[in-house]
């Protein structure tokens, strides 16, 4: 019996990975996510999971390969400044960290305190505001401006941070958890959620009457879940594997690169013999 083509490249494939306990995987394994919709960045479907009502871990399966690749680039080459977290600062998503991620932190703090935003601005030593990564703490505009670069300049939402992988995973994983396990496999745990009923009802109380600000379709897709009762958080678990597969994966993938550019160097010294 002939087998076709496409059972032999499969099980070329299937041999070549098999050093590769991640991609092994990912070829292997089904997602909904990577195989039905590879088409649509993560960042969108996890949204579009969390605001319909469905609780299903988010894994190494769902990302697509743009979006691998570009974790892959910050944790085993680039490095995370936190050896433990992965962080807005790691993305290296635009010029200051939070610029593209930026809500209406001034029109906010205008309605708390019933003035004009300009006079927030004039007197950013004055007003203060929660530390985002210390809720227990309060720090001054100006302080928060220092310690979170962009919070005060927000970018505008562009089609090109939609198929930017890393403003994906910056908007899908945010910050993370990097922890290793025994047997030197890279996770990445997290929790994707857009608060708490009991948080969600103060937030709602405190936006009443402020603008999307710069960023208006940012801001009402980060504003939607505290309306929405389906509302729903999820579990983010991904393996990315050991540094050693990593590094066999790179070899195998400039193997595959050098193996393509020696075909069209020979293929052009054909054509120019002709």
């Amino acid at each position: 019996m002939v087998g076709f083509p496409a059972d032999s490249l499969i099980q070329q494939t299937l041999e070549e990975l098999q050093d590769d306990p991640r991609e092994l995987r990912r070829y292997k394994d089904f997602s909904l996510y990577a195989d039905l919709l590879p088409f649509l960045p993560t960042n969108i479907k996890a949204y579009i999971q969390s605001q319909i009502g469905i609780d299903r871990d988010l894994t190494e399966l769902d990302f697509t390969d743009k979006e691998i690749a570009e974790i892959d680039k910050i944790i085993f080459e680039q490095g995370t400044f936190d050896p433990d977290q992965i962080n807005y600062l790691d993305y290296q998503t635009s010029d200051d960290p939070y610029a593209d991620i930026a809500r209406n932190v001034v029109g906010l703090m205008a309605k708390h305190y019933d003035v004009s935003e300009d006079e927030i601005l004039a007197r950013k030593n004055y007003y203060v505001l929660r530390d985002p990564k210390n809720p227990e703490k309060n720090i001054t505009l100006a302080e928060a401006e220092k310690k979170y670069p962009g919070i005060l300049n927000a970018d505008p939402l562009s089609i090109r941070d939609l198929l930017d992988p890393a403003f994906s995973l910056k908007t899908t994983l945010g910050r993370a958890d990097v922890l290793t396990d025994e047997n030197g496999n890279i996770i990445i745990k997290d929790t994707y959620n857009f608060g708490s009923p009991k948080t969600n009802i103060k937030e709602k109380a405190g936006l009443k009457g402020v603008g999307l600000g710069d960023r208006p379709m940012y801001e009402a897709a980060r504003r939607l879940p505290l309306y929405n009762r389906l509302n729903t958080e999820y579990s983010v678990n991904l393996d990315l594997g050991t540094r050693e597969d990593y590094e066999k994966r790179k070899a195998r993938q400039n193997r595959a690169v050098g193996g393509f550019v020696e075909s069209g160097i020979a293929i052009q010294n054909i054509l120019n013999e002709i």
